[in-house]
């Protein structure tokens, strides 16, 4: 009896019928599912779409489906079936006695390879967005250490941008193993299984003032006075007047992190006491970090397939000559 229940259970998970549905069930809502917005609030649903497809959407786990047991437990049953169909011919060809043909079974090793991957790179993924002044540096991974030495903005004579180039050194575990390299728009810099793209500029502004003891301070945009009040924030530098070459300085006051009036002045002026000075741009790099640990199984599990594909195609050559 067991025997028999075990029969049926083994019979089910290496069906092809099963496969097929799987593969038409993950194919469709997978494709419903990039309609819509993924991982947004309940009331961003309710907000954009009528009652009744909120409700669906909400109610089917739509909104977070590459998250959800619907999507979940289908691939896993996929994999399973990929892994019994597999192993089961595999263990046929083996014992064989006439011609073997393992190129389905090196085919279907290289998708369950490829179906973990693709979870490796789902759940793992990592990216983040920074910018960085010439001299400011950012640790990755609790690893590496990456320093900004250098930015240039490059342009095509009639003013369109060329290029953006980040010169960075790079640290590991406190060692330079890395005096210099030029990361650009299309040649990031690639670190055991990181990738490190120049994804953007910023134009930053600066602010220097003077106080009455005659002590300069240079702040960046976003950060306070220092008139002990906690209350004047620096917002922006804007370039005005001919050629630009007026400054208008934008100071906010603040109250428990509300913006209550906006101020605007001129180099020269006074901030309470304080004289300002000059107001520079600089150009910051932004760099975008990605860690992708799926990256290189995906691209074994593409070789491993191709490899599949050439070998069967190579024995039903064969077979035609005979």
């Amino acid at each position: 009896m067991k025997k028999n229940v075990f029969q049926k259970i083994f019979s089910f998970l290496k069906s092809v019928k099963l496969a097929v549905i799987l593969i038409i069930y993950i194919t469709v809502t997978s494709t419903l599912a990039t309609l819509i917005p993924q991982g947004n609030e309940i009331a961003f649903y309710k907000q954009v779409y009528n009652p009744f497809v909120s409700w669906l959407i909400l109610s089917t786990g739509l909104h977070s489906f590459f998250n959800s047991f619907l999507f979940l437990m289908p691939v896993v049953l996929f994999i399973i079936n990929l892994t019994v169909c597999t192993s089961t011919r595999f263990v046929r060809e083996l014992f064989n006695k006439q011609k073997k043909r393992f190129g389905p079974d090196i085919i279907h090793i290289g998708i369950f390879i490829l179906i973990v991957s693709s979870f490796i790179t789902f759940f793992l993924k990592q990216e983040k967005f920074f910018y960085l002044d010439e001299g400011e540096q950012i640790t990755v991974l609790d690893k590496y250490t990456v320093t900004l030495k250098s930015f240039k903005e490059l342009r095509y004579p009639d003013g369109r941008p060329k290029e953006w180039i980040s010169d960075v050194s790079i640290k590991e575990n406190g060692e330079e193993i890395l005096s210099s390299f030029n990361i650009e728009v299309n040649k990031p810099l690639e670190l055991d299984g990181i990738s490190l793209y120049q994804y953007s500029y910023y134009n930053l502004s600066y602010l220097i003032l003077e106080s009455n003891e005659g002590k300069n301070f240079k702040l960046p945009e976003g950060h306070p006075i220092p008139d002990g009040t906690n209350k004047l924030f620096f917002k922006k530098a804007l370039d005005t007047g001919y050629q630009k070459k007026n400054k208008v300085i934008i100071i906010q006051e603040r109250e428990n992190n509300q913006v209550i009036r906006q101020n605007e002045y001129q180099i020269g002026e006074y901030i309470g006491d304080y004289l300002i000075k000059g107001a520079p741009n600089n150009l910051i790099s932004g760099l975008q970090i990605v860690y992708d640990p799926g990256f290189l199984p995906v691209i074994i599990s593409f070789i491993i397939i191709l490899a599949g594909f050439i070998i069967t195609l190579i024995q039903k050559i064969g077979d035609k000559k005979l």
